[in-house]
């Protein structure tokens, strides 16, 4: 089991299984991350990775193409809906 953690507005989620997609986490758990599309193509989920990078995929073109075009956002910046837990992570919302 990993640990999946959200700093905003206080929410941890704790007892994910490695490899669980976070936007069923958040849904399950009405953690306070926007979902819209779920297809990496409206950025409404942009999360900051304050911790754990390491325990999440590695971002793929059409993310890395909308983040570009959107934010033009930093390294440390995902959308949650192409996210899945593979280790102990904290997520904060963008405010980019």
């Amino acid at each position: 089991m990993s640990t999946f953690s959200i700093s905003l507005g206080g929410v941890t989620i704790a007892g994910v299984h490695c490899d669980e997609d976070v936007g069923e986490i958040c849904d399950r758990h009405s953690a306070p991350i926007p979902f819209m599309c779920r297809g990496a193509s409206c950025g409404t989920c942009a999360v900051r990775v304050v911790e754990g990078h390491a325990n999440l995929p590695d971002i793929e073109e059409a993310e890395q193409l909308l983040l570009e075009a959107l934010f033009d956002a930093p390294h440390d910046v995902r959308l949650a809906c192409q996210l899945k837990v593979r280790g102990s992570v904290t997520l904060a919302k963008y405010e980019g």
